[in-house]
């Protein structure tokens, strides 16, 4: 199931980013605008499809709440910090907090295991980056 293998490598991404084996810089690079690209809110989904992703809500929440972290991420220079910080973004250093928080607040290895055991990969891992279904 494709959705299932998107949601299972991207919260692979997430957890890589959360636990210091990716930066933040190359996490937002990959993870890019995954929630609006994959429609993760279901609006291009037909009635079966959205009751395909009752299945996978929990995920498809905590990448709701990714996205919206990742976008409010200030990577520009210094001159302009300043305005761009009280206009509500953060530093890629706070970015980073956020989704360690976040990370910590969701029961991902359960998540990962119920994709897992409803999906048939055979043995096979999902590709790393999920531009390969899109």
């Amino acid at each position: 199931m494709i959705l299932s293998s998107i949601l299972k490598s991207t919260t692979a991404l997430v957890t890589e980013v959360a636990n210091g084996s990716l930066t933040i810089q190359a996490f937002a690079q990959k993870y890019g605008n995954f929630y609006y690209c994959a429609a993760l809110d279901g609006h291009e989904a037909s009635e079966s499809e959205k009751c395909m992703m009752k299945e996978f809500m929990t995920l498809i929440e905590f990448h709701e709440k990714v996205q919206n972290i990742v976008d409010i991420i200030y990577w520009g220079g210094d001159d302009m910090k300043p305005i761009y910080l009280k206009a509500g973004r953060v530093t890629p250093e706070e970015g980073l907090e956020r989704l360690r928080d976040l990370v910590v607040r969701y029961d991902l290895k359960k998540e990962i295991e119920l994709i897992t055991k409803n999906e048939g990969f055979g043995g096979q891992a999902p590709p790393k980056d999920w531009r390969d279904y899109i």
